[in-house]
């Protein structure tokens, strides 16, 4: 079997595409999500890999108000962006809890600089974040108080 792995032609790397390059999602419904404008932060959505760094954020107020309370962390907040852009639930379905854990947070960017994502941001090989959660989080508050 080596001489048959050996005898393939090299693999081709996949080429990178910067995340506002890249086409949006052919279900993202945009004139139904105003807030969520552009590639670059629906594609970034998905990049999120609940791996939990975020919740080791110090100094986030929306975690302090309820730091025992998933909902209140920022994982939580991509996953409720997430379902709702692809029309899992409704913002009508969203509890009051959930509501008030994305009120409390003052858009500061902890969990940015935190994120793993944003690894190639952080040590400027990259000139963009994959993940911008201030974004991100603004524009649910958008969409939650309309």
């Amino acid at each position: 079997w080596i001489n048959e792995y050996q005898d393939r032609e090299e693999a081709t790397a996949v080429p990178y595409r910067q995340p506002a390059l890249l086409p949006l999602p052919l279900w993202f419904k945009a004139d139904k999500w105003p807030e969520f404008h552009g590639a670059e932060l629906i594609n970034g959505i998905f990049r999120c890999q609940r791996c939990g760094i975020c919740l080791s954020t110090k100094g986030c107020s929306s975690m302090t108000k309820d730091p025992e309370k998933e909902l209140a962390t920022p994982r939580a907040r991509v996953a409720l962006i997430r379902a709702l852009l692809e029309e899992r639930i409704s913002p009508e379905e969203i509890p009051p809890l959930v509501r008030t854990a994305g009120a409390n947070c003052s858009f500061c960017g902890s969990c940015s600089r935190q994120c793993i994502v944003n690894v190639s941001y952080r040590e400027q090989v990259s000139l963009e974040m994959t993940i911008d959660h201030v974004r991100l989080f603004r524009a649910l508050n958008k969409t939650l108080r309309r």
